[in-house]
């Protein structure tokens, strides 16, 4: 937290990227946004994804990254986005949009 501070980050507009209950906990706790990558330990099925209310679930890392860019390019960084695993348009996306 003392990063934090020094560095004047805005824990709000930050994100957090893991596979497991602790780390959507921890993104919690920080006030980031959760966004929960299904290659891991979770299969996005457990009750507890329901209850910490995470902002993505991604089925890997690339699909991670493709929706954070687009949540920053789209300006609503503050609005809560639920993708579905399955349906999830960046999960497994190959390629550069633009």
């Amino acid at each position: 937290m003392a990063a934090q501070k020094d560095l004047g980050i805005d824990l709000s507009r930050s994100y957090m990227v893991g596979d497991s209950q602790s780390d959507m906990e921890f993104a919690r706790n920080l006030g980031a946004k959760k966004v929960l990558v299904l290659s891991g330990k979770s299969n996005g099925r457990e009750a507890w994804v329901k209850k910490i209310k995470v902002d993505c679930l991604a089925q890997d890392l690339l699909g991670a990254a493709w929706w954070i860019v687009d949540d920053l390019k789209s300006k609503k960084a503050g609005r809560s986005i639920r993708l579905q695993a399955a349906g999830c348009k960046l999960a497994g996306r190959k390629s550069n949009p633009e």
